[in-house]
């Protein structure tokens, strides 16, 4: 649009022009709306800050993936794939995870494992952030300390921490790193990087899929940090947790309904925590063998 076009000044149709020009000139659907979301998370920071004086995000929306779209996605066989038992097996190993030197990556790995959570989201946790409402041990994904960002309004988001990762010492390191007067849980990555907080840990997560061989089981399939997130959910997606919980748990969007979006109040601790007994996981983790990487 020009370096001289102002944030206020940029309207809708201009926006879906732009948005339009991007498919035209050959780039698929997919990588157009990744492009339009990015944009729309700019302007919503621009809303907040009161620069575009309507409180309208004009590019939020101008492209969506439809059902026949992310159907169309799948078939192709692209896209992020989930893990299998015997690969996590693989990656959990202490001997395996004995091979990321960074503690950032281990801890992330495993957070990402009982959270679904994205990878930037866990790197940019301050400690301020872990909180216990009515006793139960939470971290509070937001945006509300420096340099913290999030993907979508939706995204914010409080998650219950799972009795394993508090066994594996979770807790005892945001305590540790309190009295030493640190501020964020891991203060070694760096918020301010070009490529994000979660780059690092993404990088050192991939390197360790390297390491041990793990490829996509498809020829347009992808592997990765991501792939903890899709683990996560069809883990849940055979319990009897409601899949409005299992959206609230990973700061996914409830959708047009009104039910959801104008009537109901956001989740309590012990409600979300009933995810719980669906993560089987610690029936085969080594905890003390991880536990030593880990202090």
């Amino acid at each position: 649009m020009g370096g001289d076009v102002q944030v206020d000044y940029v309207t809708r149709p201009m926006a879906s022009q732009w948005a339009t020009e991007l498919q035209r000139s050959g780039l698929t659907k997919r990588y157009v709306a990744n492009m339009v979301s990015h944009a729309a998370q700019l302007f919503s920071a621009q809303v907040r800050a009161g620069h575009v004086p309507h409180g309208q995000n004009p590019v939020r929306g101008v492209v969506t993936l439809s059902t026949a779209d992310k159907r169309l996605i799948r078939s192709s066989g692209r896209g992020w794939e989930p893990f299998d038992l015997p690969t996590l097996h693989r990656i959990y190993a202490p001997e395996s995870l004995k091979r990321v030197a960074q503690q950032h990556t281990r801890w992330c790995a495993l957070m990402g494992l009982y959270t679904g959570a994205r990878v930037a989201e866990l790197a940019q946790v301050y400690l301020r952030d872990f909180i216990a409402p009515d006793g139960i041990k939470c971290v509070h994904l937001t945006d509300e300390n420096d340099g913290q960002s999030l993907k979508t309004e939706h995204s914010r988001r409080l998650v219950p921490l799972h009795p394993d990762l508090l066994a594996l010492g979770l807790w005892d390191r945001v305590e540790r790193l309190r009295a030493m007067g640190e501020e964020r849980l891991f203060p070694e990555v760096r918020l301010d990087g070009k490529s994000g907080p979660g780059n690092a840990v993404s990088k050192g997560f991939s390197y360790l899929l390297a390491r041990l061989d793990i490829k996509p089981r498809r020829i347009n399939g992808t592997v990765g940090f991501h792939s903890l997130r899709k683990t996560f959910i069809q883990q849940l997606q055979g319990t009897a947790l409601p899949s409005e919980r299992r959206r609230a748990l990973v700061g996914h969007e409830a959708g047009e309904d009104v039910h959801a979006t104008d009537y109901m109040r956001e989740w309590k601790a012990d409600e979300l925590a009933a995810f719980f007994p669906g993560l089987p996981w610690g029936n085969w983790l080594d905890f003390s063998g991880l536990k030593s990487l880990l202090t």
